[in-house]
């Protein structure tokens, strides 16, 4: 199966959490995120990212990742 661009509901919530759209010069389609994290979208709502440990969905993964990047890096009041 190849990775696809997300929708635009899709980009909007991942480019809300801090990825952004990238294609190589092989056409290969993923988001990078923070912290270097990858994710590659395919049909039928499958996604993958080897860094997603245990993480059961997309939605579970980027708000884990937002959730340790908030203790990496907290922000001043």
């Amino acid at each position: 199966m190849l990775p696809e661009r997300g929708t635009e509901d899709e980009e909007r919530w991942l480019a809300d959490h801090g990825f952004h759209f990238k294609e190589d010069a092989d056409g290969d389609l993923y988001y990078v995120g923070p912290l270097g994290h990858i994710i590659h979208l395919y049909p039928k709502g499958e996604w993958g990212s080897d860094k997603a440990g245990g993480c059961d969905s997309l939605e579970e993964y980027v708000l884990w990742l937002a959730a340790r990047l908030a203790a990496f890096c907290p922000r001043s009041s």
